[in-house]
């Protein structure tokens, strides 16, 4: 069996509880920060969000011979040292496996497709970033033999698969140190300097972020990529989605000049829907915007040379469009309605 077929039929451990939300977003952010590096290399990849591990990266998304299995750690007083690391717990009288343990478990299933086992963490370790070994011979030949004792499938060649990274990001500011990278890779990949780029951010943060809930079944392996995996295809088709949107994106300064006769709460209203909407039509999944966007778009061609004022156009649209839009659409009230009319319109 190939890799790829492996990664479905094979049971993954037993999750331990829901995750924190402060290390929920920690680990989906340092997960959107290990892809855009991917990317910037110009390699095939393919990276699952708890899947077998909190983030996993395969060297290809058809086609794949290797995996890295990392399991991400947040701690804010204690450092990392192997004894640590190898540590195991007791429950109802039995031993549990340690962190060490868990992470070897993806070699037991995989075997030799198991390229490293990384352990990540916000905080530092007492050891130096890279390989195991790097702790000195002593402590590590105690985590040599500590391994043994846990599994005995564990050999001493298998130590060399484990590594430690320390994350780039700190508890309190990893948000916007991701706002910031995506930044950079935008100008980089999609050639703009002037965009939302925080409706990239979020879209493709939160499309991370859902590849994290727990998954029924997978029949075939395009349900698996769907399901639980970002590959280059995918951000290369939403790099280019989000480049074409934003090189026809109306600007809000040109089409207030239309709105002379709106109170000044109204077109603030009309702001925030306005911005509301921009960041969903850039989420490539949104099917209810799109699909009340084509609506939309119908209905502004059927206005034809219409010289009526805007504010009778946005009224006809509130009427017109609020019983219209398609069933599933999000509840839209009558400032999005009119927010999305003009975005549109200005659009054309």
């Amino acid at each position: 069996m190939s890799l790829l077929d492996d990664l479905i039929s094979t049971p993954q451990r037993e999750q331990g509880g829901s995750i924190a939300t402060e290390r929920f977003d920690f680990q989906a952010c340092w997960g959107v920060s290990r892809i855009l590096t991917l990317h910037s290399t110009g390699d095939d990849y393919a990276v699952a969000f708890e899947f077998h591990d909190d983030i996993v990266v395969l060297d290809s998304a058809t086609a794949p011979t290797s995996a890295t299995f990392y399991q991400l750690k947040t701690d804010g007083k204690s450092t990392w040292t192997l004894p640590r690391i190898a540590r195991r717990g007791t429950k109802a009288g039995q031993k549990t496996a340690s962190i060490a343990g868990k992470m070897y478990d993806n070699k037991v299933k995989f075997g030799s497709s198991t390229k490293d086992l990384v352990l990540v963490s916000n905080a530092a370790a007492t050891f130096p970033v890279g390989p195991f070994n790097g702790a000195g011979e002593k402590e590590y030949k105690k985590f040599l033999a500590d391994m043994k004792s846990e599994n005995v499938l564990f050999d001493e060649a298998d130590g060399s698969l484990f590594r430690f990274e320390q994350a780039h990001f700190s508890l309190s500011s990893y948000e916007s140190t991701l706002l910031g990278e995506v930044v950079s890779f935008i100008i980089e990949h999609g050639k703009l300097h002037e965009c939302n780029y925080k409706a990239f951010y979020l879209t493709l943060l939160d499309y991370c972020k859902r590849r994290s809930k727990t998954m029924s079944e997978v029949p075939d392996l395009p349900s698996l990529l769907r399901a639980k995996f970002v590959t280059r295809s995918n951000l290369t088709s939403w790099i280019e989605g989000f480049v074409k949107e934003s090189r026809s994106r109306p600007k809000w300064s040109d089409v207030v000049t239309d709105l002379a006769g709106f109170a000044p709460t109204a077109k603030s209203a009309l702001k925030r829907e306005w911005d509301r909407y921009e960041q969903q039509k850039m989420a490539v999944l949104d099917l209810p915007t799109f699909e009340f966007r084509e609506v939309v778009r119908r209905w502004i061609a059927s206005l034809g040379s219409s010289a009526d004022p805007m504010a009778t156009i946005l009224s006809n649209a509130v009427a017109e469009l609020g019983a219209s839009r398609p069933a599933q659409t999000i509840t839209a009230s009558a400032d999005y309605i009119k927010a999305v009319v003009l975005y549109e319109f200005y659009s054309q």
